[in-house]
């Protein structure tokens, strides 16, 4: 997922910040396994879990080559 912070980009501080789904939310969901794939985010998987929000994805590190990207 990226997304683009407009708070940071009046300041020239680089807007562009990337996320991907954390190892313990893919192994909650089981997407690892084909065979347990479904269409539908499982609510009672995240829940046993503990997964949260703020834990379900994480930051990751991105830097940019070619400034007119910016």
């Amino acid at each position: 997922m990226i997304t683009y912070d407009l708070n940071k980009a009046q300041y020239g501080i680089n807007p562009i910040i990337v996320y991907r789904l954390a190892l313990s939310a893919i192994e909650a969901l089981s997407l690892n396994q084909i065979s347990d794939l479904t269409d539908q985010l499982v609510q009672d998987k995240i829940n046993k879990n503990n997964l949260e929000i703020n834990n379900f994805f994480e930051e990751v590190d991105m830097k940019i080559h070619r400034t007119h990207l910016l």
